[in-house]
C-alpha cells in the first residue's frame, strides 16, 4: 500500500513541476509557444490519422475493428489539416481544454483538503483555500473573459504555474503529516 502512494506522490509531483514549466514557458513567450502548440498538435493528430489511415485501407481486413481505424484516421487527418491550415480556432479551445485540466486538479486538491482536516492537520484550511483558488481559474479559463490571445495565453501560464505550487505545497503537506 505504502508504494502505491509514493507512485502517487511522485506522478503529483511531476505533474506539479511539467504545470510549473509549462506555465512559464506560456507566461515568458506566449505568441511562440501558443504556435508551437498548434503545429505540433497538427502534426502528431496527422501522422497518427495517417498511420490509422494506411492500416484501415491495407490491412486485407474487412472487420468492424479495421474499418473504424480507417474512420479514425480520416477524422484524424482532417482535424491536423485544419488546424495547420487554420491554427487560430484551435488555440480559442486551448484555455477551455487546459482549464477543465486545472478544473479536475482543484477538486482533486479540494478532496485533498478534506483529507488534511480528517489528519487532523492544523492547517488544513490552507489546501482548501488552494484549491478553491485553482477552481476559480479553471473557471475564468473556461469561460474565457479575457481580451486578446495572448493575454489568455499568459493568464493561462499564470494559472499553470499557480497550480503547479499549490499542488506542491498540498503534497508537502501531504507528505509530513
Amino acid at each position: 500500500m505504502k508504494s502505491i502512494l509514493q507512485k502517487i506522490k511522485w506522478n503529483s509531483l511531476i505533474t506539479a513541476l511539467l504545470c510549473l514549466a509549462i506555465g512559464v514557458v506560456l507566461l515568458v513567450w506566449p505568441d511562440i509557444s501558443s504556435k508551437v502548440f498548434c503545429m505540433a498538435l497538427a502534426v502528431v493528430l496527422v501522422l497518427i490519422g495517417l498511420f490509422y489511415t494506411l492500416a484501415g485501407l491495407f490491412s486485407g481486413e474487412s472487420n468492424l475493428y479495421y474499418r473504424g481505424s480507417l474512420v479514425a484516421g480520416i477524422l484524424l487527418l482532417v482535424i491536423g489539416l485544419w488546424i495547420l491550415k487554420d491554427p487560430e480556432k484551435i488555440l480559442e479551445l486551448v484555455p477551455v481544454l487546459v482549464g477543465v485540466v486545472i478544473l479536475i486538479h482543484g477538486i482533486i486538491n479540494l478532496k485533498d483538503a478534506v483529507r488534511l482536516m480528517g489528519m487532523h492537520y492544523g492547517k488544513w484550511w490552507i489546501a482548501l483555500v488552494f484549491a478553491l483558488l485553482t477552481v476559480i481559474f479553471a473557471v475564468l479559463l473556461i469561460f474565457n473573459p479575457f481580451g486578446t490571445l495572448q493575454m489568455l495565453v499568459r493568464v493561462l501560464g499564470v494559472a499553470l504555474i499557480y497550480d503547479g505550487l499549490s499542488d506542491l505545497w498540498i503534497i508537502s503537506r501531504l507528505s509530513v503529516a
